[in-house]
């Protein structure tokens, strides 16, 4: 696209808040189609910014085969607050427990406050490989749960970025 992108990091409801509210922030970069639920003037690029699976990672005293969102009803499900899969997939599901961060989600399976995470590897591997969690006993469920296809959303002021960014993706994905 030819101008400098900076990557922040920020919990998902301070990313909605921003990306809506703030002149900072010019996009999210990876979110679920129904990101625009949160505001009909948000724009989101048509190509996929990426395909990733969801796994189901469950304390040591769970285990069961993953058998699509239904097969999660009897269990507890903790999630990272503004994770809008859960409003989505999970909406009428009776025992979710919100929570701040992935890795403070991780440590509430394995004190076995909740039975399951959903996640993926992108983000889990690397706290369930730490110190802290490495030895807890916390394992991927299988199947893959789901594949979800995540977009790259802009704020209505920065709309002059949205085709160049498409188009931009399409050419990386394709070399």
């Amino acid at each position: 696209m030819g101008i400098k992108i900076s990557l922040i990091y920020m919990p998902r409801k301070r990313a909605t808040y921003e990306l809506i509210n703030s002149t900072a922030i010019v996009a999210d970069l990876a979110r679920i189609a129904e990101f625009s639920e949160s505001d009909p003037s948000l724009i989101r690029i048509n190509e996929p910014f990426i395909k990733v699976p969801y796994f189901v990672y469950a304390n040591k005293s769970v285990d069961f085969e993953v058998k699509g969102w239904k097969s999660l009803t009897p269990y507890s499900v903790v999630y990272v607050r503004g994770t809008k899969m859960i409003d989505v997939y999970l909406k009428n599901h009776k025992r979710l427990h919100a929570i701040s961060t992935e890795e403070q989600a991780f440590k509430f399976i394995a004190a076995e406050r909740a039975d399951i995470l959903i996640s993926t590897p992108l983000i889990a591997n690397p706290i369930l490989n730490s110190s802290a969690l490495k030895d807890k006993g916390i394992r991927v469920l299988s199947p893959t749960l789901h594949f979800m296809l995540l977009y790259t959303f802009f704020n209505k002021k920065n709309a002059k970025y949205v085709q160049r960014f498409n188009e931009a993706l399409i050419s990386i994905k394709r070399d």
